[in-house]
């Protein structure tokens, strides 16, 4: 699709888009909420070292209507909150082209790898942590069909299950043990949650050195919340052992009315398609 009416603070129209969140507004106009992880310039025009300054993150919003081809950029969110920002959840709220949101990422290098993270909230006014103890690499949440926030935590192997209160922070209700690390998270029509595992951790951090030759195994969870009493069903559905179709997975997205998996992955350099048998 082309983008259109964008434009950053040097004037330029390049995006680096990471991981969104979509809502349905209307019979024909669709609004999608993208994280811009833009590199850091200086004055000028020189890339700055990205681990001493970071990225320059912002949420760009874009609307589209029902057939188009054009993505038309209405809104900007900035803070200095918005660190590493992964993949926002519309929680809702807002009025024409704005919404509020709530954005898992790390806030320090180290924290990758001695755990750490928040969820910053954003709305039109500004930003403020959510919650901010117990993370360990908070990646790619989602708002479920439940109202409930589902938050990963790849380096403990598990999902917190999140409540928004009346402050507009975070209270944990639930865990779901997964054991594996699981990356984003997705919600297909059903309500039902799909999430990319990853089971050799190390094997798959190589893999951002040499995408095209080094292949991680990928395993695709499903968590389906239990009516009749609490708690959830968790459920593998796809392993690839050997990587060899499926490498490095780290999002997963299935359609009900056909019963497909979509898979991909950061740096995957292409999309596995799985039909149901």
């Amino acid at each position: 699709m082309r983008t259109t009416g964008y434009k950053d603070s040097a004037g330029g129209s390049e995006l680096d888009f990471v991981g969104f969140d979509a809502e349905v507004v209307d019979d024909s106009k669709l609004r999608f909420w993208f994280i811009n992880n833009r590199p850091r310039l200086d004055e000028s025009g020189q890339y700055l070292d990205a681990y001493r300054w970071y990225i320059n993150a912002t949420i760009e919003v874009f609307e589209t209507k029902r057939g188009s081809d054009d993505l038309v950029h209405v809104k900007t969110y900035a803070h200095e909150m918005l660190v590493t920002p992964n993949k926002p959840a519309v929680v809702g709220n807002g009025g024409e082209n704005t919404a509020d949101l709530l954005i898992g990422g790390l806030r320090r290098e180290l924290e990758v790898l001695l755990g750490g993270g928040n969820v910053v909230y954003c709305s039109p006014s500004g930003c403020h942590v959510a919650a901010s103890t117990g993370f360990s690499f908070p990646n790619g949440m989602v708002k479920g069909m439940d109202g409930l926030y589902y938050v990963p935590q790849i380096m403990k192997s598990r999902i917190r299950v999140m409540e928004l209160q009346q402050d507009l922070t975070l209270n944990q209700i639930d865990t779901i043990y997964i054991g594996m690390p699981v990356d984003n998270l997705s919600v297909d029509k059903n309500g039902d949650i799909w999430a990319a595992g990853i089971p050799k951790a190390f094997v798959f951090t190589a893999t951002f050195e040499d995408p095209f030759e080094r292949k991680s195994p990928s395993t695709i969870w499903r968590i389906r919340k239990l009516k009749k009493r609490k708690g959830y069903e968790v459920r593998k559905i796809l392993e690839d052992k050997e990587a060899n179709v499926m490498s490095g997975a780290t999002v997963a997205i299935h359609d009900v009315k056909t019963g497909k998996l979509f898979i991909s992955g950061a740096v995957v350099p292409y999309i596995t398609m799985c039909e149901p048998t």
